[in-house]
């Protein structure tokens, strides 16, 4: 079985309207995972993730548990009403997911990188829940790239495809917002590329992701091509980004979503 998140979210929608009392996704999440092995399709060639170990599968579940200890509908119903349903949540707001996603890490603090790697990109395509999407680009964050462990020489592979993976992760169709994708760019994109040895090549690979034919390749990525440097310039330059890359009132839903700083 390979599902896309496309797929899983309408099995999601589904499933809500019939059993509204009921909280499917985790039963979808943790039934589909074993068998989503990590397999896209991207431009008529298959891209393949890291085989996640059991422990990894063990990570991403423990990670899930935790959202949904910690989500509330309420916040579920904000944040997807915000997101003009483009994403689907657990209900999480940013501080509970950091949390639960720190939490996971501690608590699997013994495993090697590359386990906590394909956990994480495991979280990203697995389904359109943003609490999973962000977790995940914490637990990149925090463990693999802040801490430097990813640049590490037993860890040459993971930072060898690293970009390839998130490449793939977007043209599979798993980011699809302008949150999702400006998130990505900030927190796992831009310190990549600054603290990659070979930065100035690596830069430029993301650049010419802005570049792509509009026609066959995603909104998001292109986007990531520049977004992901706005914070690095604003550091060097010693100003704060800004927060909300939305445009103003009176928009389509087409712009809405690519926010400013997308095709337009």
């Amino acid at each position: 079985w390979q599902l896309s998140p496309v797929l899983l979210s309408l099995l999601y929608r589904s499933s809500q309207c019939l059993l509204p009392q009921f909280r499917p996704i985790k039963f979808l999440t943790r039934s589909f995972s074993s068998s989503l092995h990590c397999t896209l399709m991207l431009s008529g060639r298959p891209h393949k993730f890291l085989p996640p170990s059991p422990n990894a599968h063990n990570l991403f579940n423990d990670v899930i548990q935790r959202l949904d200890r910690s989500g509330t509908e309420r916040s579920k119903v904000a944040i997807e009403k915000y997101m003009r349903n483009a994403v689907l949540s657990r209900g999480n707001q940013t501080p509970a997911i950091n949390k639960a996603a720190t939490a996971a890490l501690h608590h699997f603090s013994s495993l090697p990188a590359v386990d906590i790697y394909s956990a994480a990109f495991l979280l990203l395509v697995s389904n359109n829940i943003i609490d999973d999407h962000s977790a995940a680009l914490q637990m990149i964050s925090k463990r693999l790239i802040l801490s430097g462990e990813i640049y590490e020489e037993c860890n040459s592979q993971l930072r060898e495809r690293m970009l390839d993976d998130i490449e793939a992760v977007f043209e599979g169709g798993s980011v699809n917002d302008w949150a999702s994708s400006d998130s990505f760019s900030g927190r796992v994109i831009g310190p990549f590329v600054a603290r990659h040895p070979e930065r100035r090549a690596v830069a430029d690979r993301v650049l010419r992701w802005s570049h792509r034919d509009h026609a066959t390749s995603s909104i998001w990525l292109r986007r990531a091509g520049h977004v992901s440097f706005v914070t690095l310039v604003h550091n060097r330059l010693g100003r704060k980004p800004a927060t909300d890359t939305r445009p103003a009132g009176g928009t389509s839903e087409a712009r809405y979503q690519r926010g400013a700083g997308g095709d337009e």
